[in-house]
């Protein structure tokens, strides 16, 4: 095999078309045929466990002094030629088995022999990596320190080849496609079920790639997965009574769609407070390669309303501090406070507009941390369809609703049921435990359907 540095003039020569005859006359008989890998370098290859063999593409091109034939052969290195290239460039590859990879689509050959005629400037060649073999290597490869590689190269009998392009490594990115609930993602890995209109709700369900396959799933109630919940974001959440959830479980992705809504059937009676919810888990597929994600596959699906500051009000707002959006902030050192520098006529509220109806919710709010006198403790509770027809629901006091004034404390109302839905609530102070007209809030959060 010749390998003799030629200029990087003219490999952008040889990458252009260009004859080398044309220009390069300067250059002895022993460059009468140069070929080189245009695909040098690392050639990263995205490779699923639900491949056969994926291809990855190669251009071989031939210049030089003239337009004389030439002979090439692409291969892969030794485990001789390997270690040599390991030991001058430190790079940290590992050497794939040779199971992994063919340089044919039938897994044949172990490497590619060209001829280029006269007037031929390149050719397209490809080399397979064996999606099945692949994983299995990965099964006990520890990849911390190196990645596996196919390592590519060039040699040829009757031609020079550029020894800066005759070297190339196929880098393998592995995966497993999962299939998965969208809430998966989010911050906490749950989602709010809504106001469960007609006693249903809905989740979607992705596949992160190219959807070939119909694929058929089971979803699953699974309150094992509360456990997990509460350990990994500190909730006391509880399960709901896997019973509460019937209808179809079994769905069908068509090929060629890579996300769907699934729809479940649920009884709110069995929704007992705030801390009840419905733990999902996606349990089977049918195709060989995609699975569930055991890790983020699942979802909670709690009845908490996903509140934004838009939907809060007030008719008196302090001008110095505590902005509604101190609501919201998940900080019991932040608060809303109602108007103490200014004059307000009225009783001071604070009003949520939902965008959704609810027959059942249940409020929660924070005692601010430091002046915590200053929150409610007597209230008016006030519910309605909209603005200009609220009525007086309930009446709260400390000591017959067991409210609680210290610092920084939770105060958990007991849930309300209404006859027709609702979508306008609000807390009217009455009076502070320290008896002031104004009053101060921080962490409000709702449950409902």
């Amino acid at each position: 095999m010749k390998k003799i540095y030629i200029a990087s003039a003219l490999t952008a020569l040889m990458l252009s078309g260009q004859s080398c005859s044309e220009s390069y006359d300067i250059y002895p008989d022993e460059y009468a045929g140069v070929v080189m890998i245009k695909d040098a370098g690392e050639n990263p290859l995205n490779v699923y466990s639900t491949d056969d063999k994926v291809p990855c593409s190669f251009t071989v091109m031939k210049g030089g002094h003239g337009q004389n034939a030439a002979t090439a052969t692409l291969r892969a290195m030794t485990a001789e030629e390997f270690a040599e290239y390991q030991a001058e460039s430190g790079k940290p590859y590992a050497m794939l088995s040779s199971d992994c990879y063919s340089f044919s689509a039938d897994g044949q050959t172990s490497s590619t022999d060209l001829t280029f005629s006269a007037g031929e400037n390149y050719k397209q060649v490809n080399v397979y990596v064996n999606a099945k073999a692949l994983g299995k290597f990965m099964e006990t490869f520890d990849g911390s320190l190196y990645s596996p590689v196919v390592p590519v190269m060039l040699e040829s009998s009757d031609a020079t080849v550029n020894t800066e392009s005759f070297e190339s490594f196929i880098l393998p990115v592995y995966s497993e496609p999962t299939l998965l609930l969208t809430a998966a993602g989010a911050a906490d890995n749950s989602y709010s079920l809504g106001p469960l209109a007609g006693r249903t709700f809905s989740a979607t369900v992705q596949l992160p790639i190219e959807n070939q396959w119909d694929i058929t799933f089971e979803l699953a109630v699974d309150p094992s997965v509360v456990a997990s919940y509460n350990s990994m974001y500190g909730a006391s959440y509880t399960s709901i009574d896997p019973s509460a959830v019937t209808g179809n479980m079994t769905f069908t992705m068509p090929a060629g769609t890579n996300s769907m809504d699934v729809s479940m059937n649920i009884d709110p009676s069995k929704l007992a407070d705030c801390n009840t919810v419905v733990p999902l888990r996606i349990v089977s597929t049918n195709v060989d390669g995609i699975n569930p994600d055991e890790l983020n596959g699942w979802i909670v699906g709690t009845t908490r309303i996903p509140l934004t500051v838009d939907m809060l009000s007030t008719n008196a707002l302090e001008p110095s501090e505590g902005s509604l959006a101190n609501l919201l902030d998940n900080d019991l050192s932040t608060f809303f406070h109602s108007a103490w520098s200014v004059s307000v006529d009225g009783a001071h509220y604070l009003q949520v507009n939902l965008p959704d109806s609810y027959s059942h919710i249940q409020i929660q709010y924070a005692n601010r941390v430091s002046a915590s006198t200053n929150t409610p403790a007597w209230f008016n509770f006030y519910t309605g369809t909209s603005d200009s027809n609220l009525v007086l629901f309930k009446q709260y006091a400390w000591d017959i609703d067991g409210l609680n004034g210290n610092s920084g404390a939770y105060n958990l109302l007991a849930p309300l049921d209404f006859t027709t839905p609702q979508s306008v609530f609000r807390i009217e102070n009455t009076r502070s435990w320290n008896g002031n007209a104004f009053f101060v809030l921080t962490e409000l959060a709702m449950w409902g359907y």
